[in-house]
């Protein structure tokens, strides 16, 4: 697996950003924590606490007082290193997060020795494995919070940094080395800026690690030694702790990666999906109310819709987060009454939320469509039994919204995050309720796949119930929600609270044929306007989205600005993405490849330094004129839009409470399509589809119109190598690259 970039460190703007279920962080273009002052990505956080313990963090090598300067930066789903250089000399950093183990706040630094050092002799001649460097050192500069002590300590006989917090928690900073020399003094916001330098005297790796421990539960000093070893506290026992944990955390990744894996003859779409996976592991984090996920890491955010687009991913491969995520929406995040709440602060005492003081909006139907894609995929019996209730009374919710007209309606008046009940709810002066196409299309999908949970938890008139109302919205929909106008021959936009028909042309189009509120001929008609010249805007290399407002559309605002963010004409990618799944849905694949490569190129170009974004992230949105970025540099719910785009898109993946539909769809230069360990009601789906002799190679037997070859999964590999040699040697070839 050769998911890596190297790009000179002075190109770069920041670097990638790291998480576990405890921590969260971003690192610079030099592969050290930054330090952003006023950003929220100014340190490490903690995400049970909401605690910085760190705000910045840079560690370097130096030669006397000659430093050791950055030249090349490579990036890769397990970390980030970063070679360096004074004079002839060369050394190489490299930083890890721990992931999935039992020592998750803690972050670490490896450095190695290069090429150009001239060791000098000591003891017995001779013996190199005792070489030393003359005055090598490592240089330590962190930023730590008002109010914290340093203080040297000693452990085992070696000297480091003993660090307490004002909450009482205790951290440490430990080296490979011992502590030379340090200085902690107090900057003009109370911050404490703590310099120390280490000494590196042999060998060739070094570790730095920074640990802390909170609520009484984690012992910093577990993350840097083997205590009961007998060699505890020697540079030997350090290294080979680092050593266990980037194994551990380099094999939890792996597995992650390979879990439901898809593979097209497309390599770059392959390197796309992996990232995008890669990306969404960063983010899954357990707060002090329950698991989830932030629209903006490192806070405690939880927004609804967003979970919904994180879900849309994970369901698939992460079947464990996805119950977790859904249970805490379902004890903390519905009212009694079944409205599911705008977001929440997932840490805090007591539990904060908002609805925004709006009757509807997207996040009920949404959670709904979450909760039956996650059922569709696991059978989990105990979650319905457990969660049907809750669904049952969100559903009834929707159906008390409606107006005479049997339209969903949104009574806000209101402007801003207070008046927009869709997914553009950002823009300032700017209104969005009444009967909108988005809540009702999505209010739509969200009853009749209720309706398909009723009947699988045994309730036939409620699923018969709900079913009639999600068709008689769908009426609805047709009868007053479609527009006639010369400039929008599709849906309105709205009816606003007074009553008129808005037939503004915005990216919402879109949402009719991406719940399945439009015919296939009418969504087929709205792709080809949304990826035509008004809408998409693209580059010479393939880069491009959908622009949020058409630029034909008055009030078109090409470049973002902080009252817009991009809602008015910048080009968000999740856009195209869910673009790219009704696409399927219209049998347009050539649509699914374009939005698929268009997005991964956002962000994997030539002149990512002079356009802000960093190779292997999927930013948040783009200016809708030279696709400059300008929001956020890593937005959290592109990864999950990605992954489902493809899934669902390519190979035409549909769940039901009644079992999983798969009719692959693929472009006409394609001959075949694969996914490899898929978790699936407790067993494991790999699937090979060739279009060829249109059929479907599975190790579980799923619903298709394709014909079907049911193999053991245990015997899987050996039958995809047979079937890849006899349909195509270009899938065998793909597809061993993973093993």
């Amino acid at each position: 697996m050769a998911l890596t970039y190297s790009f000179p460190a002075a190109r770069l703007k920041r670097g990638h950003s790291f998480g576990n279920s405890a921590v969260y962080l971003t690192l610079d273009g030099n592969s050290d924590v930054l330090g952003e002052a006023g950003s929220m990505r100014q340190g490490m956080r903690d995400a049970y606490s909401q605690n910085y313990y760190l705000f910045g963090w840079q560690v370097g090598l130096a030669a006397g007082e000659n430093r050791f300067e950055p030249v090349e930066t490579t990036f890769s789903p397990f970390g980030q290193a970063t070679s360096l250089r004074l004079g002839k000399m060369t050394g190489h950093k490299r930083f890890v997060l721990p992931y999935e183990n039992n020592l998750l706040t803690a972050a670490h630094f490896v450095l190695e020795r290069g090429t150009g050092f001239q060791p000098v002799s000591v003891g017995t001649p001779g013996l190199e494995a005792r070489a030393t460097f003359k005055a090598l050192v490592v240089t330590s500069r962190s930023v730590l919070p008002p109010g914290t002590g340093v203080a040297e300590a000693e452990q085992d006989g070696h000297r480091h940094l003993a660090i307490t917090y004002p909450d009482g928690t205790a951290g440490v900073i430990w080296a490979s080395g011992p502590l030379a020399a340090f200085a902690a003094t107090t900057a003009t916001d109370g911050k404490v800026e703590l310099a120390a330098r280490f000494s590196w005297d042999r060998g060739r790796q070094y570790g730095v690690s920074f640990a802390y421990g909170t609520r009484g539960i984690h012992v910093p000093l577990a993350a840097v030694q083997e205590a009961c070893a007998p060699d505890a506290g020697s540079p030997a026992a350090h290294l080979r702790r680092l050593r266990v944990i980037e194994e551990e955390t380099t094999a939890a990744i792996r597995g992650r990666l390979e879990t439901c894996r898809l593979r097209t003859p497309d390599a770059f779409i392959n390197d796309g999906l992996d990232w995008a996976k890669a990306n969404q592991l960063k983010d899954y984090q357990e707060y002090r109310g329950g698991a989830g996920f932030s629209n903006n890491p490192p806070s405690d955010v939880l927004v609804g819709r967003d979970t919904f687009w994180f879900l849309a991913g994970a369901s698939y491969h992460a079947p464990a987060w996805a119950r977790r995520l859904l249970d805490f929406w379902l004890r903390a995040g519905v009212e009694p009454n079944g409205k599911f709440v705008e977001y929440l602060h997932a840490s805090s005492e007591p539990l904060f939320r908002d609805d925004y003081g709006l009757n509807i909006n997207d996040n009920t139907p949404l959670l709904l469509i979450a909760a039956h894609q996650y059922y569709s995929l696991t059978a989990d019996r105990g979650f319905l039994a457990g969660a049907y209730p809750a669904l049952l009374r969100s559903a009834d919710y929707i159906l008390a919204q409606r107006n005479p007209e049997g339209l969903v309606w949104c009574r806000s008046r209101d402007h801003f995050v207070r008046g927009l009940c869709g997914w553009r709810n950002c823009t300032r002066n700017y209104q969005l309720s009444g009967a909108v196409t988005e809540i009702n299309a999505e209010c739509r999908r969200a009853l009749a796949v209720t309706a398909e949970l009723a009947q699988a938890a045994g309730d036939r008139p409620n699923a018969a119930r709900l079913e009639a109302a999600a068709q008689a919205l769908q009426a609805a929909i047709e009868l007053h929600l479609r527009s006639d106008t010369p400039h929008n021959p599709f849906y309105l936009l709205n009816i606003d609270p007074d009553g008129r028909r808005v037939d503004a042309m915005t990216g919402d189009l879109l949402f009719p044929a991406l719940f399945g509120a439009a015919s296939r001929r009418t969504a087929r008609a709205i792709l080809d306007e949304l990826f035509g010249e008004r809408f998409w805007q693209g580059s010479p290399t393939g880069a491009g989205g959908i622009r949020t407002v058409s630029a034909a559309q008055a009030g078109y605002q090409p470049k973002a600005d902080p009252d817009t963010y991009g809602l008015q004409g910048g080009v968000w990618p999740n856009l195209a993405l869910w673009a790219a799944r009704a696409a399927a849905d219209a049998g347009r694949p050539d649509l699914v490849v374009r939005a698929l490569r268009a997005t991964r190129r956002l962000a994997d170009r030539e002149d990512f330094d002079r356009v802000n974004v960093t190779p292997g992230e999927f930013p948040e949105y783009y200016n809708g004129d030279d696709l400059v970025q300008r929001g956020a540099p890593r937005s959290t719910f592109i990864h999950g839009s990605y992954l489902w785009a493809a899934w669902e898109g390519l190979l035409g993946m549909s769940p039901h409470a009644n079992g999983l539909e798969v009719n692959p769809v693929l472009p006409k230069e394609w001959g075949w399509v694969a996914m490899e360990a898929m978790p699936y009601r407790g067993g494991r789906l790999s699937l090979l589809a060739v279009k060829a002799s249109r059929t479907i190679y599975t190790t579980i037997r799923i619903k298709t119109k394709w014909r079907q070859v049911v193999v053991a999964d245990q015997k899987w590999h050996g039958h995809l190598a047979h079937v890849s040699n006899a349909h195509g040697q270009d899938a065998r070839a793909t597809l061993s690259q993973t093993h």
